[in-house]
């Protein structure tokens, strides 16, 4: 399976994100359970990078970087897109849920913006990357 694909199936996957999100909010009442989830996700997506940055191998995580992540990222910043993802899901629901006072449902539909539009630019590719992808795909 090509890199991208495979970046694209876990950008995918950020669709059971507002499920958990869900029901943290159901089951304790309110929104701090969820934004209390998020900043848990985000403090280990920061630990697992700095300590795969340093060459510690976490079992699962590592295999999931290793076999995802782009080689000039993974050397730099390794987890930056989940960082990146998570950040904007506490985003939509500082914004939706606590500032607006919106229904769940308002910050879900965020959520899914954000886990299944990324792949929609370029092929889930970065801006120096888009034109390579273009005469890629125009070459099949």
């Amino acid at each position: 399976m090509e890199l991208e694909t495979r970046r694209q199936l876990i950008h995918m996957s950020g669709v059971i994100t507002p499920l958990y999100l869900q029901y943290a909010y159901e089951r304790f009442s309110g929104w701090l359970a969820p934004v209390g989830l998020l900043l848990f996700l985000i403090a280990s997506t920061v630990a697992v990078s700095a300590a795969y940055r340093r060459g510690v191998r976490v079992p699962v995580l590592s295999s999931i970087i290793d076999s995802a992540e782009r080689p000039q990222v993974k050397q730099v910043e390794p987890g930056r897109g989940t960082l990146r993802f998570f950040s904007g899901v506490l985003a939509t629901v500082l914004i939706f849920g606590l500032l607006l006072d919106a229904p769940f449902y308002v910050s879900a539909s965020g959520m899914l913006v954000l886990a299944l539009g990324v792949g929609v630019n370029a092929g889930g590719c970065e801006a120096g990357q888009a034109q390579a992808a273009l005469q890629h795909r125009q070459e099949r």
